[in-house]
């Protein structure tokens, strides 16, 4: 019964977003109609109205009767000029026939929108009623109270995303996105230098479009996420196996494709759901509906598609760039437009994944640095870690510094304007009823979007590259999970510049995931290396994984 209340719910939206594109094209076509039996009615000479009327219908590129050759009738036109043969009377049913001609889409438009309302009609009184929210099986209202550590994130939560969180200069960003990027140095053979090459390539990014197998390509990377509800997620499952629906799917997404300059979220407010995740904290999703969800997913996944190279070699500074590469730089972003995990959860089902999944790469971390640390004592002496986070980093993220940085990079207006709006989304909670306050979000980023992602990775990628130029080593990063290490020397400078980077773009870092701990070589036992006194400026919380 939900599932099939999803999928009314569905058409429904399919229906009203054809039932808007036929609106445009019936009034531009009208228009266009209007001006041309104008432009006939203002002619005195029958041949002159005829000639208006082949010209419109080869300008508009309107389907021309199966009776009559635009071609010939032009011929007989311009024979009717030195030939008192043509008679007349032909000239008068070549206007005739084409001015009917016109009336043709006119009626299609007519016949298409009636079968749309009646489409909506029915879709609007389906034979099963679904149980609404706040309603048990019998009909009673129940009140969902939920744990009072929901309660508690809810409301923080709350605070980050609607009253605006933090309030970053754009201008300063600016302004140290100029002096981050700014003087990088381009090689003799190079004309172009690296940020004019990437806003080279994002002037030209295309989003191109759907056709059935993008359409089932999407649904099952929403299908991999924990986007939809249930209950949708139910009615995809059934979806993407209808031939018939995948193609009225693609057409539709498509006319969203085409009019991405008047994209909106919609009429009515998205409903936000709380779900809790295995780990125990609680997550706020937007309950979208399938067509817009599939539109997302298919703008992120054409934003975040790279192929990074790795560079192999036999030397340890190579294999420690491969692994980097492979592993933390930018690792959000998926290899290919098919790769469909979503690469930040933090459910167990990925402990039972091989190599590649989030959790073996989580681990490989603690592999990496037990390697490094029994490296760098026995070859110098000591080794510096330093680990951090940022707090809320999805929902803290100011859209300031999201649109200045993507804008910096050489993001059009055009997609500018469609990620504000993207950003700013009119929310209400399912759990305050029908009756919700509608609240426009101010900060951060939707949960499980691969467009969120791009934002996400697109801010911390400045963070990345800062830490390289200031340290010339890299940040092993996890999404917002920072780790660097090396000589106390580089790892209080990368500290300063993370606090740095952080003041600047608005974020606030998580002290209870902050720490460092430095090594030295001296230890009872060869094999495990002593601590030994902390350098200034650095945190001094406990390196810690979970309960490691």
């Amino acid at each position: 019964m939900e599932s099939s209340s999803a999928t009314a719910q569905s058409m429904q939206n399919i229906t009203m977003t054809k039932l808007k594109a036929l609106s445009k094209q019936q009034l531009s076509f009208e228009e266009k109609k209007q001006h041309v039996l104008d432009a006939v009615t203002s002619q005195d000479a029958p041949c002159e109205k005829v000639r208006v009327l082949l010209d419109a219908f080869t300008a508009y590129d309107i389907d021309v009767p199966a009776n009559i050759s635009l071609d010939n009738v032009r011929r007989f036109l311009k024979q009717s000029q030195h030939d008192p043969s043509v008679p007349p009377s032909f000239v008068g049913e070549w206007q005739q026939a084409l001015q009917q001609a016109l009336d043709v889409p006119s009626r299609k438009y007519e016949h298409a929108t009636l079968f749309g309302r009646l489409v909506m009609e029915w879709l609007g009184n389906p034979n099963d009623t679904p149980l609404s929210n706040g309603l048990s099986e019998s009909g009673d209202p129940f009140e969902q109270v939920g744990r009072k550590e929901m309660h508690d994130q809810w409301k923080e939560w709350e605070s980050i995303v609607f009253d605006g969180g933090s309030k970053p200069d754009a201008a300063a960003i600016e302004a140290y996105l100029e002096g981050l990027f700014g003087s990088t140095a381009k090689s003799r053979k190079v004309t172009k230098t690296p940020i004019e090459l990437l806003r080279g390539s994002m002037k030209d990014f295309r989003l191109g479009h759907f056709d059935v197998n993008v359409v089932k390509t999407c649904i099952k990377g929403i299908l991999k996420t924990d986007l939809l509800s249930e209950v949708k997620r139910k009615a995809l499952i059934g979806f993407q196996d209808n031939p018939a629906f995948l193609s009225e799917m693609s057409n539709i997404l498509n006319m969203q494709v085409d009019t991405l300059d008047t994209w909106t979220w919609g009429e009515e407010a998205i409903p936000v759901e709380i779900r809790r995740a295995l780990n125990s904290r609680y997550r706020m999703y937007m309950d979208e509906e399938i067509v817009q969800a599939l539109l997302k997913h298919f703008i992120g996944l054409a934003f975040l598609s790279s192929d990074p190279k790795t560079r192999q070699g036999p030397s340890v500074r190579n294999q420690r760039l491969g692994k980097y590469q492979s592993d933390y730089f930018l690792s959000q972003l998926p290899s290919t437009f098919n790769v469909l995990d979503d690469k930040y959860q933090d459910d167990d089902k990925y402990q039972r994944e091989p190599v590649g999944t989030p959790m073996s790469i989580k681990q490989s971390i603690l592999h990496l640095l037990t390697t490094e640390t029994l490296i760098n004592t026995r070859l110098h002496g000591s080794f510096t870690i330093l680990q951090s986070d940022f707090r809320w980093f999805g929902p803290s993220l100011p859209h300031t510094t999201i649109l200045t940085i993507v804008r910096f990079f050489g993001v059009s207006d055009k997609w500018l304007a469609f990620m504000e709006k993207f950003l700013k989304a009119p929310l209400k909670f399912s759990h305050d009823g029908p009756n919700a306050q509608v609240q426009i979000r101010q900060c951060g980023v939707p949960i499980q979007h691969h467009l969120s992602d791009a934002f996400g990775e697109a801010v911390l990628f400045c963070l990345d590259f800062a830490v390289n130029r200031v340290t010339e080593s890299n940040l092993d990063r996890w999404y917002d999970d920072l780790w660097f290490s090396g000589s106390s020397d580089a790892v209080v400078a990368a500290w300063e510049t993370i606090q740095e980077f952080s003041q600047v773009m608005g974020l606030a870092l998580n002290h209870d995931k902050t720490g460092s701990v430095h090594i030295s070589s001296t230890s009872k036992t060869p094999h495990q290396p002593a601590e030994s006194t902390m350098p200034q400026g650095l945190p001094p919380g406990q390196i810690h994984w979970g309960f490691l």
